[in-house]
C-alpha cells in the first residue's frame, strides 16, 4: 500500500486536527497531560511502512506542535519528532527477535525520552513536575498503542 493513499491522508488530516483541538486530560501543578495523537499515528505508520519515508512524514507533522508551542523554536520539535521516529524505526529491525514486552518497554522509554526533551525546549528549564508529566504522557502512549495493535491489528502491527 502506497503511503499517500486516500485513507492514509484522511487519517493523517484526522490526527492533526485531533492534536490541535483535543482537550488535555488534566492538569498537574500547571503542566497539561494529553494525548500525542501524532507520535501514535507515526508510529503506526512506521511499521506499515519504509522508515525512511515515515521519517521525513514525522518532520512535516513535528512543525505542528512546533507552531503550537514553541514559536521561537521553529524546528526543534519536529526534529525530537522525527528523530522519534527514527528510534522506533531501531524496533521495526528488531521486530522478529523482541517480544511484544520488550518492544512496548523500548517504545515506553523512546516516548519518555522524546517527552522530557520535549517539555524541556518548551518550558526551557527543568522541573521534577516534567519527570512525572513525561512518564504518564508515557504510559499514555504505550496503552494506546497496545490496544490500537490488539484491536485493529490482532498482535500483528508490533
Amino acid at each position: 500500500m502506497f503511503l499517500l493513499s486516500i485513507k492514509n491522508i484522511f487519517l493523517i488530516i484526522f490526527f492533526v486536527i485531533l492534536q490541535l483541538f483535543f482537550p488535555s486530560l488534566f492538569s498537574f501543578y500547571g503542566f497539561y497531560v494529553s494525548f500525542d495523537f501524532i507520535l501514535i499515528l507515526l508510529t503506526i505508520f512506521v511499521f506499515q511502512y519504509s522508515t525512511h519515508k515515515i521519517i521525513y512524514l514525522s518532520f512535516l507533522l513535528g512543525l505542528v506542535p512546533d507552531y503550537i508551542y514553541s514559536v521561537h523554536q521553529i524546528g526543534l520539535l519536529a526534529f525530537l519528532t522525527g528523530f522519534s521516529i527514527y528510534l522506533i524505526g531501531l524496533i521495526k529491525q528488531y521486530q522478529f527477535i523482541w517480544n511484544l514486552f520488550t518492544k512496548l518497554i523500548v517504545l515506553f522509554f523512546i516516548s519518555f525520552l522524546i517527552g522530557l526533551l520535549n517539555y524541556f525546549l518548551i518550558f526551557e528549564d527543568f522541573y521534577f513536575v516534567i519527570f512525572y508529566i513525561s512518564m504518564i504522557n508515557s504510559l499514555i502512549y504505550i496503552i494506546i498503542i497496545f490496544l490500537i495493535n490488539k484491536y485493529f491489528y490482532n498482535y500483528k502491527l508490533i
